[in-house]
């Protein structure tokens, strides 16, 4: 089974943010991060890393994200992309 990510965050707070919003809401969701806790990614413009959902929540996943963002007044994070990645 593949998953797939669906957004790239620039901070560790807005990842926790949406990878619990994502769980509450049933969908199965994993964050993969790409930095040492020590780095600054976001003074780079480099995400911090990324939220995975299974391929068959994706569409669901985006209308979460979507949603707890707008509710939160902007974009704080990059833009979800399609990329898949194979099960580890």
């Amino acid at each position: 089974m593949s998953v797939v990510v669906v957004y790239r965050a620039l901070d560790e707070i807005t990842a926790r943010a949406l990878l619990a919003a994502l769980e509450s809401d049933g969908i199965r969701a994993e964050l993969r991060q790409f930095h040492n806790p020590w780095e600054i990614s976001w003074l780079e413009g480099r995400p911090w890393g990324e939220i995975l959902v299974l391929e068959e929540d994706v569409e669901r996943a985006r209308k979460v994200i979507e949603d707890l963002l707008a509710d939160a007044g902007g974009n704080a994070a990059s833009s979800k992309e399609d990329e898949t990645a194979s099960d580890e």
